[in-house]
């Protein structure tokens, strides 16, 4: 969930090993789209986050943007 922060409401995202002081990206998908996504931790074990990020990674590294 996060750790709380001395000074702020809730919790700082600690990501998955990536760490709180990285920006969000955020994007829309169609609804069709957006209910599969929604059910990846039922369908998958995963959650939205982390299959989505492993979506992009994989992507650019097929694009040669990343290594």
């Amino acid at each position: 969930m996060g750790k709380p922060i001395k000074g702020k409401r809730g919790f700082e995202s600690e990501g998955k090993g990536i760490g709180g002081k990285v920006g969000t990206i955020g994007v829309k998908f169609p609804p069709e789209i957006d209910v599969l996504l929604r059910s990846l931790p039922e369908l998958l074990g995963v959650t939205t986050a982390e299959y989505v990020r492993n979506a992009v990674i994989a992507q650019l590294k097929k694009d040669g943007l990343l290594k």
